[in-house]
């Protein structure tokens, strides 16, 4: 964190020689101009014709600092201290030395007492507020950062620094509003939008993150940490091609961190969508474990490990990674849904029923979230909300098949045979091979005394590797040639 130092910027106080004040002008012109060992001769030549300039001690020890000598700068505060008791520039610079070498209660000591010298000061309170905040006490931080706001209300490093301290208090509200304020009074102030935007992330607002770290990037078009950080808000909204660019660009600017973490994520990533396509699902989940160690920050990585894991039955595991995918993305309905499988094949229906609806929520034309919600109402015996559920899903998808088994087999269970069998009939002319819908259609046939029909789609589903009504009939003799 920067530190403010307290510069004397003009000959304003009464020299005892013209030599001395001419000198003493010298040197703060060198110091303007950048010149600091010229400076530093001034001053030096000021307070050998007038040793109680407490004013060049001062300033020579801003131009130590500035050069890194931090001892010799300390030493001159010290002096111009001892000349002037009440010189409050030379606390608070004696204090930014020592917090620079991490002397942070000395530190507070001197601005405090600058602070008992002018309670105006409001660099004191913000310097103070900072190795406050160093120090772990936000709580005092925020209150010198909001005195120092008081006494300058268009101090802007101030709302933003005690918007970064409400933030770490997690009241992230506060913290936009602090960041809004400080982009309101400095529309150029790109960590005001950088923090902003960071905020906004931690909210789950990633659009939002991304149009504060677009604004940051339009100011300062070389900002790495802007491009890292919009990359990354990219990711959590799944947009991989801006991201990989964010990150490439950040990489040309001279930070690789994301670029690389971004690579190496996607390449085992790759790697595990392959191994689970061609259901090797044990290969696909230590793919995704690696991708994960890589970058443990993406959601749709611990979505496809938890899928994997849902499919060899590992139903706890599953639901674990699915609610890691969630807590990352509050908004993933697919995790939502497949979560919502986790719970059902667990047996908490009603678990997986409030996930579905969620589902439902952010996404209303999910028509997986509707079957499977139908499924669960079905398992809980209420076949009302289940053939709903099942209707609205074939309403957003008419070529579902599942969808019309579903229905189906739920009229059947309703003893609504006709119904289920123009459901189930539907269900395979969309998917001709579907063996299950053959076997559920036979059976309803059955019921309904049709034994042609049923022994026709026994026939059939056995074909398709599913024997078990044909068994059955054949069992009882109800086949017919």
């Amino acid at each position: 964190m920067r530190y403010v130092l307290s510069l004397l910027l003009a000959a304003c106080v009464a020299f005892g020689a013209d030599s001395a004040e001419e000198a003493f002008n010298r040197g703060l012109a060198a110091h303007n101009r950048g010149d600091l060992q010229e400076a530093i001769k001034a001053f030096t030549e000021a307070i050998k014709i007038d040793p109680n300039l407490a004013e060049a001690y001062n300033n020579r020890g801003v131009a130590y600092k500035n050069l890194g000598d931090t001892s010799k700068a300390i030493a001159d505060y010290t002096q111009a201290i001892k000349i002037d008791p009440n010189y409050a520039d030379a606390y608070v610079n004696r204090g930014n030395a020592y917090a620079n070498l991490g002397d942070k209660n000395k530190a507070i000591a001197d601005y405090t007492q600058a602070i008992k010298i002018d309670p105006d000061y409001e660099v004191a309170y913000y310097n103070r507020a900072i190795v406050y905040k160093e120090l772990g006490d936000t709580s005092k931080a925020i209150t010198d950062y909001t005195q120092a706001i008081k006494i300058d209300p268009k101090y802007v490093s101030a709302y933003v620094n005690r918007g970064l301290a409400y933030a770490d208090l997690g009241n992230k509200s506060k913290a936009i509003t602090d960041f809004t304020e400080a982009i309101k009074i400095d529309p150029k102030s790109v960590n005001a939008y950088l923090n902003r935007g960071f905020a906004f992330a931690n909210f789950g607002d990633h659009k939002k993150a991304i149009a504060d770290y677009t604004q940051a990037i339009k100011l300062d078009q070389i900002f790495a940490q802007a491009y890292i950080n919009r990359g990354f808000a990219y990711s959590k909204l799944n947009d991989y091609k801006n991201a990989m660019q964010d990150a490439q660009k950040a990489c040309k600017l001279g930070n690789c961190e994301l670029l690389q973490m971004f690579e190496g994520a996607e390449k085992a990533f790759n790697r595990g969508l392959s191994a689970y396509k061609n259901g090797n699902l044990q290969e696909a989940i230590k793919q995704y474990t690696q991708a994960i160690e890589i970058n443990p920050y993406a959601a749709n990585l611990y979505y496809n490990r938890g899928c994997a894991y849902y499919d060899i039955g590992d139903y706890a595991s599953a639901l674990s990674d699915l609610t890691l995918a969630i807590t990352i993305e509050p908004n993933y309905a697919a995790a939502y849904n497949n979560r919502g499988r986790a719970y059902a094949s667990l047996g908490y229906q009603d678990k997986a029923i409030a996930d579905f609806t969620q589902a439902i929520k952010i996404e209303p034309t999910n028509t997986y979230a509707y079957n499977n919600r139908g499924l669960a109402y079905n398992n809980l015996g209420d076949k009302n909300k289940a053939i709903a559920d099942y209707t609205q899903a074939i309403k957003f998808d008419p070529n579902f098949a599942m969808a019309y088994y579903n229905r189906g087999t739920a009229y059947i269970s309703s003893s609504d045979y006709g119904k289920a069998i123009s459901d189930l009939s539907q269900a395979i002319k969309i998917d001709p091979n579907y063996a299950d819908a053959y076997n559920n259609r036979g059976f309803a046939y059955g019921s309904l005394g049709d034994g042609k029909n049923a022994t026709k789609d026994a026939r059939k589903a056995c074909e398709l590797g599913s024997c078990g009504l044909f068994q059955r009939m054949q069992k009882n003799k109800l086949l017919l040639d």
